[in-house]
């Protein structure tokens, strides 16, 4: 029996195998444990010897290339050993040099592999909206797209390799079942509302609230570790709180339990506006309405 090791352990074997299965579509390949001194310009740069010694010392777990071997980004695994302190201090630096170098670096845990949502899990979508952004841009350039308008992958309409529209819009089918839910009287808001917001560390946070009856109705929250990456983690996030909230939603619908009223939502919110840097807000028209706790 071989005594060598493996390249890549089972996380990072199936973070491989996403993004082969999303970068091929596009004429893209995938390289593993590439040396940061490969790919950054370093050489008399200006950089640290700590940071010189560094790049030429470690590794990205992945790099994306282009059909010319250009690279185009990076995608981290970070596993439970990320968590201690001596693992922070060198991620720190990699996000340091990535930054100086304007070289996008991805960060991702388990989180954005063992969930999908409407057949696509999160590392997939952040890799499927870089490369819907990149066409966008080049289009904006050749004058196909207003170079006014702004960047919105919810609304590409097609992408390679799938078959439903707005396959970006991962939400769509459950704003949908929203939808039928207020039709059928069991709730009285159409669409969710939600707040995001920004923390002085860089975290994102979303909450997102719909009323139930008159008086109560739900609310969740969650959040997102900031990125070098040039996708925004407010659409992201837009995506996951809705997916969040029809999950309470239903639980609530079927237990009768997890309603509050209403005054309390508007004290989160409240609460929400105070301690983070707003980043979008959206309330839904009928949480308008004159005497409504909502009506902020």
């Amino acid at each position: 029996m071989s005594n060598l090791k493996k390249i890549l352990n089972l996380h990072e074997e199936a973070t491989h195998l996403r993004l082969r299965d999303v970068c091929e579509k596009h004429g893209a390949s995938i390289f593993s444990k590439v040396r940061l001194a490969d790919i950054l310009p370093i050489e008399g740069s200006g950089i640290s010897d700590a940071e010189y010694k560094f790049a030429l010392q470690s590794h990205f777990d992945f790099v994306v290339s282009n059909d010319t071997h250009t690279p185009l980004f990076a995608v981290e695994f970070d596993g439970p050993l990320h968590t201690n302190e001596k693992q922070q201090n060198r991620d720190k630096i990699k996000n340091k040099l990535c930054r100086k170098f304007d070289f996008p670096l991805l960060r991702i845990n388990s989180n954005y592999l063992k969930k999908a949502y409407r057949g696509m899990d999160l590392l997939s979508w952040f890799v499927e909206v870089w490369f819907a952004w990149g066409w966008f841009e080049k289009a904006q350039a050749s004058g196909e797209v207003p170079v006014d308008e702004i960047f919105m992958p919810q609304m590409m309409i097609n992408i390679p390799g799938y078959d439903k529209q707005f396959p970006l819009m991962l939400s769509a089918p459950i704003r949908n079942k929203i939808q039928k839910l207020c039709f059928s009287e069991k709730i009285i808001d159409m669409v969710p509302s939600h707040i995001i917001g920004r923390s002085d560390d860089g975290t994102y946070r979303a909450i997102s609230y719909i009323r139930v009856t008159k008086e109560q109705g739900i609310i969740v929250d969650t959040a997102m570790r900031s990125q070098d990456f040039p996708v925004s983690q407010v659409d992201a996030l837009d995506e996951l709180v809705t997916f969040q909230l029809y999950e309470k939603l239903i639980e609530t619908l079927e237990s009768g339990v997890g309603l509050i009223y209403l005054e309390e939502i508007a004290s989160h919110i409240e609460e929400f506006k105070k301690k983070y840097e707003m980043r979008r807000a959206f309330s839904t028209s009928s949480s308008t309405t004159k005497g409504d706790p909502l009506c902020l």
